[in-house]
């Protein structure tokens, strides 16, 4: 079993560092690219999320990512000390008998998390390589 913990701050500019400590674990880990892919969309919406909505004062916060490889699985844990949100109740967007310029704003990128993760619970998910 292989596993990393990334520390990052509530600052946007992190995600660069996520994008690239993901793509050299893909390599050591040989996670195929399309999985690679499907990680980083759900750590960009997730820690997205978190730097913009989740703190109610500019000070700097601690957010830690950790990537777990278990057999042909991904682990994903996500932390933080921000206000606390629950995605798995978060409501679907209306996104079927839509148009692009009517729908309500906000919820896809949760909702691109929730499809993308083979099994989620609060403060987790899985990714099928």
């Amino acid at each position: 079993m292989d596993k990393i913990r990334l520390h990052l701050k509530n600052d946007i500019k992190d995600l660069e560092l996520m994008i690239r400590e993901l793509d050299r674990v893909s390599s050591l880990w040989k996670i195929p690219m399309k999985q690679t892919m499907n990680i980083n969309l759900i750590l960009e919406e997730i820690i997205t999320n978190i730097v913009f909505y989740a703190y109610d004062d500019k000070k700097d916060h601690s957010i830690i990512v950790s990537l777990e490889k278990e057999n042909n699985e991904i682990h994903i844990c996500v932390e933080d000390d921000g206000q606390p949100f629950n995605m798995l109740e978060a409501k679907e967007p209306q996104i079927k008998d839509v148009d692009v310029d009517d729908r309500q704003i906000g919820g896809l990128g949760i909702y691109f998390v929730k499809k993308l993760a083979w099994f989620m619970h609060l403060g987790s998910a899985v990714v099928k390589r």
